[in-house]
């Protein structure tokens, strides 16, 4: 059992969809739901019978209750409970660990209850990068690619983690570091393997667009647990192929060109674009399989702009 804050007599269509996601996820794994409302809705769910009628429960037990006894009947009616069981919507999304579709609903009754909308932010935030996008030079494309997958990456490790675990905050700095690790023996590589320029950045993109099949895979495939070094090998590994590219893309532009800024640039405003594509819109929106589609799209537009250029 468990509440949810909400007015009895009045559900908006906001919380309407929020009960509804709740309620048919619990129908999906329990025989019996029921909702129950009082100062908050709360939700039973068993595979037993359950009743509404708390009290009688109770007195059968010979157990005395100030609240039950005296204002169950008074807040919890059959006008209420059909009211509530009338307005669940049995088509609205299921919410689970790979698909947290509540995660965007909850979004969207923060921004009605403030009267506020995301809308213009991310249409003006999405024309300014179109705009970007279409001034860099396709090195720095690749860049900017590199960056706004690693971020991506990093946003679906946490989540993923935080599903398998059930915690997170003990092992994010482990999860960042992994990734910040594979950076610099990433650049050596680079560095050493520079002058095989588009070869070098065709294989790097590979390896990521493999690395992300994998873990497509495995999200669809398997959902089991695997062991937290799994987690933050795969971080090291992911972030030392972006490490290796940058020094061959520095290469290819020319020192003469002064690339570092321009590069270094591209892969901050990527890896931005990234953790508010990733976090906040695609794994809402469409949940973690559709975000890593996503990551291996663009990954693979950067590796046509690279055999193009």
């Amino acid at each position: 059992s468990f509440s949810l804050i909400a007015n009895p007599n009045y559900l908006s269509e906001v919380r309407v969809k929020k009960l509804s996601s709740i309620f048919n996820t619990l129908k999906k794994y329990f025989h019996n739901v029921l909702l129950i409302p009082g100062e908050e809705i709360y939700f039973l769910a068993s595979d037993k019978t359950l009743s509404t009628d708390i009290p009688l429960k109770l007195r059968e037990k010979s157990i005395v209750t100030s609240y039950i006894d005296g204002f169950y009947y008074g807040n919890v009616t059959k006008e209420r409970i059909k009211f509530l069981n009338e307005s669940i919507n049995p088509d609205e999304f299921i919410n689970t660990d790979f698909h947290p579709r509540v995660i965007n609903i909850m979004f969207t009754e923060w921004f009605r209850k403030y009267g506020t909308s995301p809308n213009w932010f991310l249409a003006g935030l999405f024309g300014l990068l179109a705009c970007y996008i279409f001034l860099i030079r396709k090195e720095e494309y690749v860049l900017f690619s590199t960056g706004f997958v690693s971020m991506g990456v990093e946003m679906l490790i946490l989540f993923s983690f935080q599903v398998i675990y059930g915690y997170i905050y003990l092992k994010i700095g482990a999860v960042i570091t992994s990734f910040l690790f594979g950076l610099l023996p990433g650049a050596i590589l680079g560095s050493r393997w520079k002058n095989k320029g588009k070869g070098m950045l065709i294989g790097a993109e590979a390896g990521m667009i493999l690395l992300l099949l994998t873990y497509l895979i495995w999200v669809n495939s398997y959902h089991s647990m695997v062991p937290e070094f799994a987690f933050l090998l795969y971080g090291f590994i992911f972030s030392l192929l972006c490490g290796l590219q940058f020094p061959v893309a520095a290469e290819m532009i020319g020192e003469e060109r002064s690339p570092a800024a321009g590069l270094f640039a591209a892969d901050l405003v990527g890896a931005g674009a990234g953790t508010l594509a990733i976090g906040t819109l695609l794994i809402p929106l469409f949940g973690i399989h559709a975000a890593i589609i996503a990551l291996i799209l663009i990954k693979t537009v950067s590796g046509i702009v690279i055999l193009k250029g």
